[in-house]
């Protein structure tokens, strides 16, 4: 579980921080207690940053407007250990590795920011504005263990042992952290009941790609906890232009950086006759002039892509070169690719970076590694001149299934 502190502050102790064996949360007191119990169900067993999302409604009754979730990976045999996290609203996560550290926010992105990090070797998350701690600051405070607790900030080390054993219970129990005598807590504790039972996911899903649109979707089935990592399997890089055929099945749930919602085992459960079916949104992308192709596949644009890792089963890939005579593009430089119905852009460490022009909006820069859901008429600039456009396609519409076009 790492090592984890908080810091208690009587006047800005806004936060409920769970931790768990595999990940750390942050969101308000006073939000509903299904939700902060259904969080620290997975204290104890391995868990992804979609499954941890899927839990915090963001619309209608209860919605929950700050949150910042973060799950660590397997420790690799550099310094520091893999992690992704997603933030939303005023809270922020500062990101420690050897080399210094950097302040992860959502920068107004919505429906939330998602971010994979590489090499970490402490993790604190505080409110919006909060000064940065100095390295020699973090694990200052109160050790914890596996729960809630209520505090201004949380300092987690996930390489490190912890400071209470893991069986240990950093506060007295869901239902006692959040009994105070707030109106609003009063109120939250009578649905407290509630907070033993499964709880249903709220999904920011945009109708038509639009923002704060929220689907209410069928209870999902239990993710199987992440296996032991893998052995390396190196495949034949493909050429430019070819399609990715799917890889052979491996053992284990398969683990994506920067995927989102519905990436695996999330469908919805089979509608009744009452509620057919609703279509689902197809999508294209037309790479500078050239023809409108459908999004049917992952799509890694770049001067000369290569593959960087094994496709996950069933996942095809698409290599598309675009001509940078001053070398703007990197090798590699972005990925495209569809996640149930959105579509969500990943920068690939590019040297020059990202830059998104949502539809009527201001131009937002992707940091290395970042990714961001983007609606329909986005533009995605990746230097010399080169703009991919992301549309929505027509069942009648005809497009080019030509990768390298």
């Amino acid at each position: 579980m790492g090592r984890a502190h908080v810091v208690r502050d009587a006047a800005h102790s806004r936060w409920i921080f769970i931790v768990g064996e595999h990940f750390v949360a942050a969101i308000p007191t006073g939000t509903d207690p299904a939700v902060v119990a259904a969080l620290n169900e997975r204290a104890s067993r391995a868990v992804t940053v979609e499954e941890l999302v899927s839990l915090v409604p963001l619309g209608g009754e209860g919605a929950v407007a700050d949150f910042a979730l973060v799950v660590a990976g397997a420790p690799s045999d550099g310094d520091g250990v893999p992690v992704s996290g997603v933030v939303r609203g005023d809270v922020v996560v500062d990101v420690y590795s050897v080399g210094g550290s950097r302040r992860f926010s959502d920068r107004g992105i919505r429906p939330w920011l998602l971010a994979d990090f590489r090499a970490v070797t402490a993790i604190v998350i505080a409110e919006d504005g909060s000064a940065v701690p100095r390295p020699a600051e973090i694990g200052i405070g109160e050790p914890v263990g596996l729960g809630p607790s209520s505090a201004a900030r949380l300092d987690w080390q996930p390489g490190e042992p912890p400071a209470v054993e893991a069986g240990g219970r950093s506060d007295a129990g869901v239902e006692g952290l959040l009994q105070d005598d707030s109106a609003d807590n009063a109120a939250a504790s009578d649905n407290a009941a509630a907070a033993a039972a499964p709880v249903g996911d709220t999904v920011l899903r945009p109708r038509r790609l639009a923002e704060h649109d929220t689907v209410l979707r069928p209870r999902r089935r239990e993710l199987a906890p992440d296996a032991a990592t893998r052995p390396p399997v190196i495949a034949a890089e493909p050429q430019v232009g070819e399609d990715m055929p799917p890889a052979a099945h491996q053992p284990g749930p398969e683990h994506q950086p920067g995927a989102l919602l519905e990436a695996r085992g999330m469908q919805p459960t089979q509608p009744t006759p009452q509620q057919p079916p609703r279509p689902r949104p197809r999508f294209g992308l037309r790479i500078g002039q050239g023809d409108e192709r459908e999004l049917d596949a992952v799509y890694l644009i770049g001067r000369r892509p290569r593959l960087g890792r094994v496709p996950a089963v069933g996942e095809h890939v698409r290599l598309v070169d675009v001509p940078s005579p001053s070398r703007e593009v990197s090798a590699t430089h972005v990925e495209i690719r569809r996640e149930g119905d959105v579509v969500v852009v990943t920068d690939q460490r590019s040297t020059n970076g990202t830059f998104i022009v949502p539809p009527h909006a201001e131009r937002i820069r992707l940091r290395p590694g970042q990714s961001m859901v983007v609606s329909v008429g986005t533009m995605v600039h990746i230097g010399d001149g080169t703009i991919v456009t992301i549309s929505a396609l027509e069942d009648s519409r005809e497009c080019s299934t030509d990768p390298r076009r």
